[in-house]
């Protein structure tokens, strides 16, 4: 079949709208910049090396670098969510170009807005002794944005992301494992107990999606599911570099992921 070789955008914003699908530019700007969470990691790196250096670790470590340390976490959990699920969108369904569904926009733009307090948060930390943060701690993701139902591209959004922030919650868990003092052993094991139940739930949503088509009921289940792992690892990871939060927290695991305009699903 003949195809016109010059695209003017016309045929590519036209099948965006066919697809209902927007643009992508704000969201590949947020990627683009992500630049500035990658050094902060490094920063991470060289703010652990001195605490062993002056024989300190995360529970002796001083306020200002525990409060950069889970900045740090939560600017980089924020920047991957939002770059996960921006590739995902691309890689399920590349045309048209440049855009992304709705659904999918929205989330991760919620994601990408947030990095901004929290890097502002550690590089405060990282130039000021006598910085605490203010912040009301385990920090919360963003409200979930309202899908039902589940279009099953957003199904893969969200298990690129859930498997991302996994993978990261359980490197931060195993520097506590590494580094964590005697006295404070059986703090690793809720760690752990912490990250299971989430890869539980990651596990059972990769084996439902992709394998045979699901009804409504069943993708409102992986969909819930899938946000409650996610919700999980981003507390689990501020718990592994700030572990005064275990003894504040408790048995409490994530809250339930919260629907449209923040209200809590039931």
């Amino acid at each position: 079949m003949w195809t016109d070789p010059v695209d003017d955008g016309f045929g590519t914003r036209l099948l965006a709208w066919v697809k209902k699908e927007v643009s992508a530019g704000d969201l590949e700007a947020f990627r683009a910049s992500g630049s500035g969470v990658h050094h902060l990691l490094l920063a991470a790196d060289l703010r652990r090396e001195q605490l062993a250096l002056d024989g300190r670790d995360l529970w002796t470590a001083p306020p200002a670098a525990q409060a950069e340390l889970l900045s740090i976490w939560c600017a980089d959990a924020l920047q991957t969510l939002g770059d996960t699920y921006l590739q995902a969108a691309y890689d399920a369904d590349p045309p048209p170009a440049g855009h992304v569904p709705e659904l999918i926009h929205t989330e991760a733009l919620a994601f990408y807005h947030r990095v901004e307090t929290w890097v502002i948060r550690a590089r405060k930390a990282a130039v000021s002794p006598d910085y605490r943060l203010r912040a009301r701690l385990p920090d919360n993701l963003p409200a979930w944005a309202e899908s039902d139902p589940c279009p099953p591209e957003h199904l893969h959004a969200l298990l690129a992301a859930a498997g991302a922030l996994g993978e990261k919650a359980s490197v931060a868990v195993g520097e506590v494992e590494r580094s964590v003092p005697p006295e404070h052993r059986h703090h690793c094991e809720r760690l752990r107990q912490l990250r299971e139940g989430a890869d539980a739930k990651v596990d059972l949503a990769r084996g439902l999606i992709g394998r045979h088509p699901l009804s409504t009921a069943l993708r409102r289940r992986v969909e819930g599911s899938l946000r409650t792992a996610i919700a999980e690892y981003y507390h689990l990871g501020q718990l592994a570099t700030f572990p005064d939060l275990l003894d504040r927290q408790g048995d409490r695991t994530a809250p339930p992921p919260a629907g449209p305009k923040g209200r809590r699903r039931r």
